[in-house]
């Protein structure tokens, strides 16, 4: 009994150890000669529309020298016209952080410098400057915000999910320029930051709303090899703050899913709780997304990405209503045999 009881001890020092934390931020060495790490950053101004920001680094195996090159992927889906997609590739990437640190800095010289205090672009024909002007708020609480969002099951060895929200929404200011287009405003911005070295899912889906009244993010599906499809996500408003530990479809999570109508139902119950969170996009909307998963990671499947999603929420505390959501643009993925064959 004493063997056992200490072994669940030191395992669960080992998964407290290898736990993310809010300094992940900052950038990691790489494993292995396939990996990829990556910054995604999410700005929404209800005026003006969504702006996708994705910093990467990557390294695979054919790259001669081996070395950590860049990508960086900007989206800009305005209210009620045309998505522009623009994706850039570099050779050289500077990258500092320090472990303790959330200071960090993931530069590209004269093009791209993103850090602790926000983004700034200087790309042909975009100009992107971003900064913080409020407080974070983060997925987690207690003694460690930056958990990830998978809790103890995602710390596992041979799961390690090595990802976790930073902030569910950040009040920031913006300005912007694409061609002739030009706006600068506030909004808030969502970020959260992943580091792999190898495939980890089979089939995840994704959606996301964030206004300065409320945050809405949700993610799930199968994880790490395990036959078991998980839900985790978030809900925070004046009235209502939900966080939604690893939950199982078939037990507290009931899912409908269609990606090729671009469609994602949930209903998610805990003691006392339940949120209804309903999805939908229409195709023309999506994009496909090959970076990383197809390209660096050789998965059979890319992503398929919307940033204009309709998505509505209802919350409810012991059967009564107590907060709903309705936004007409927001974030709906699909990714590996979650995505629509076609």
């Amino acid at each position: 009994m004493k063997s056992i009881i200490s072994w669940c001890l030191l395992m669960s020092v080992s998964w407290t150890c290898q736990a993310t934390r809010l300094d992940d931020i900052r950038p990691h060495t790489p494993t292995s000669n396939t990996w990829s790490e990556q910054w995604f950053y999410y700005l929404n101004d209800p005026l003006v529309g969504y702006f996708k920001i994705s910093a990467q680094t990557y390294l695979t195996p054919d790259l001669d020298p081996q070395a950590e090159h860049a990508y960086v992927h900007v989206v800009y889906a305005p209210v009620g016209g045309q998505q522009v997609v623009l994706d850039q590739y570099f050779d050289q990437v500077e990258l500092e952080g320090q472990p303790g640190s959330e200071a960090f800095r993931f530069s590209v010289p004269d093009k791209v410098d993103i850090d602790q205090d926000g983004i700034r672009l200087n790309l042909e024909n975009l100009s992107f400057h971003l900064k913080y002007t409020g407080e974070h708020r983060h997925y987690t609480g207690g003694s460690n915000p930056g958990q990830n969002p998978f809790g103890l099951i995602g710390d596992f060895p041979g799961v390690a999910v090595n990802y976790f929200v930073y902030s569910m929404g950040t009040p920031s200011q913006y300005e912007f320029r694409l061609g002739e287009i030009s706006h600068s405003g506030e909004g808030v911005t969502y970020l959260d930051k992943g580091w792999f070295d190898a495939k980890k899912s089979e089939g995840f889906s994704f959606l996301g709303a964030f206004t300065p009244e409320r945050q809405l993010m949700m993610t799930g599906g199968s994880q790490g090899g395990l036959p078991l499809e998980l839900w985790v996500g978030r809900y925070v408003s004046e009235q209502a703050d939900i966080l939604l530990h690893p939950s199982l479809v078939g037990l507290s999570v009931q899912k409908e899913s269609n990606a090729c109508n671009g469609y994602l139902k949930l209903t998610i119950t805990k003691l006392g709780k339940k949120i209804e969170v309903e999805a939908s996009s229409d195709l023309t909307d999506f994009y496909i997304s090959e970076m990383p998963s197809k390209v660096v990671f050789g998965q059979d499947q890319p992503i398929m990405k919307s940033m204009n999603a309709r998505i509505t929420a209802k919350v409810y505390r012991w059967g009564r209503l107590v907060d709903t959501m309705e936004v007409p643009q927001g974030l709906l993925e699909f990714s590996g045999s979650e995505m629509c064959p076609q």
